[in-house]
């Protein structure tokens, strides 16, 4: 993007290189974008660390990109230039557009399709890419809900296809973050939602089923919604950053939970317990504390836990779980009355047997910070 160097480092910015001669710019677009609203590109973690999630829009007047931070706020929009081989309709290329060194995306459709930036300096940046259609119609969030309950696996077996229709009802009918919604079960599908008690965070966990033979796996995709002063975000990936976690994981698996908001005059905080696990092996289970605040049109990660010696914007605790109920309960605790956060406190790598031991954190105005540890039984539900 024009200005990419100000927010990603590691894009190096130089002269343009030349294109192939074969290719030229077309007035009229591939076939294969007719259909097409925005393109997602998730990072490939495996590959290169630091780059952002990317989205590819069409307006009214052409294409644009915007890379997304963690805080799901989208920074700037490029104005891309769409060409393509005479006549190959399985790749298609947006350059940007810009009064300095620019670079350039590759759209990939075989397979499953997948995306790759260029920069101006040679680089290449791999995406896993997602697809955003005008296939289903959102405008009216019952009846969308309604043709969603009743979609049945594909040819395939695949449920992948009832995960899009949801992510795409979220994404584009911001009303829906004020929709009450169920939770949906479907064959091979079900969908949760986390909502803050303020209304203003909205948490979705889908799970689907890829397809196939055998059992296969069920990876889920974690999104959400936010009022930023009255504008609702959408996060396409509001996880992204935890499947870091999981790269030694056969068959990982997220969860996100709203444990609760903690109200501070005009300030809001939002804590939730992230959960990481592997499906079949011995890998730990990773519980996760966190809490997020909105601010500047963005969902903001804050550091707030103060232990005795550092500030942490996160609380981490792995352990190992043969039986797996831990999956079935939260971890941390947040008691509002008291502005108290309870972490309990593990012997050993293992969770056996209910934890007797607490650390307590008490907000301070602003902090979480660190008061001891006390019996679990004294803070009873």
């Amino acid at each position: 993007m024009g200005n990419i160097a100000k927010y990603i480092s590691i894009l190096c910015i130089a002269a343009l290189p030349l294109f192939c001669t074969s290719c030229k710019d077309n007035e009229k677009e591939p076939a294969k974008l007719k259909d097409i609203v925005s393109i997602y590109g998730r990072p490939d973690y495996e590959e290169k660390q630091g780059f952002l999630p990317v989205e590819i829009f069409r307006k009214d007047d052409g294409w644009y990109a915007h890379y997304i931070t963690r805080a799901g706020k989208p920074l700037a929009d490029t104005k891309l230039n769409v060409r393509y081989y005479d006549n190959d309709t399985t790749v298609v290329y947006f350059d940007e557009i810009s009064d300095g060194p620019a670079g350039y995306y590759t759209l990939y459709f075989m397979d499953y399709g997948s995306l790759m930036y260029t920069s101006s300096q040679g680089e290449k940046y791999d995406y896993g890419v997602y697809f955003y259609d005008n296939s289903f119609d959102v405008s009216d969030i019952e009846k969308a809900l309604r043709r969603i309950k009743k979609m049945e696996p594909d040819d395939f077996h695949s449920t992948e296809y009832i995960a899009d229709s949801l992510k795409y009802l979220i994404k584009y009918n911001p009303a829906t973050l004020e929709y009450p919604m169920d939770s949906i079960n479907l064959s091979d599908f079900w969908m949760e939602t986390q909502t803050s008690p303020d209304g203003k965070l909205r948490i979705y966990c889908i799970r689907y089923y890829f397809g196939g033979c055998g059992h296969g796996n069920h990876p889920e995709m974690i999104v959400a919604q936010y009022n930023a002063d009255g504008n609702v975000v959408f996060v396409d990936d509001f996880s992204f950053t935890d499947y870091e976690y999981e790269h030694s994981y056969s068959f990982p698996h997220l969860y996100i939970t709203i444990l609760g908001q903690q109200d501070d005059g005009d300030k809001t905080l939002y804590l939730t317990e992230t959960m990481t696990y592997d499906e079949y092996s011995d890998g730990a289970i990773h519980k996760i504390l966190r809490a997020y605040a909105i601010e500047n049109g963005g969902l903001v990660q804050k550091n707030v836990f103060k232990t005795a010696t550092k500030t942490l914007s996160e609380i981490d605790v792995s352990f190992l779980a043969e039986d797996r109920h831990s999956l079935d309960a939260v971890m941390f605790r947040h008691i509002p009355d008291t502005k108290t956060i309870l972490v309990p406190l593990l012997k050993t790598e293992k969770l056996e047997g209910p934890v007797t031991q607490c650390i307590v954190y008490q907000w301070d105005g602003k902090y979480f910070s660190y008061k001891g540890t006390e019996p679990a039984t004294k803070y009873k539900k």
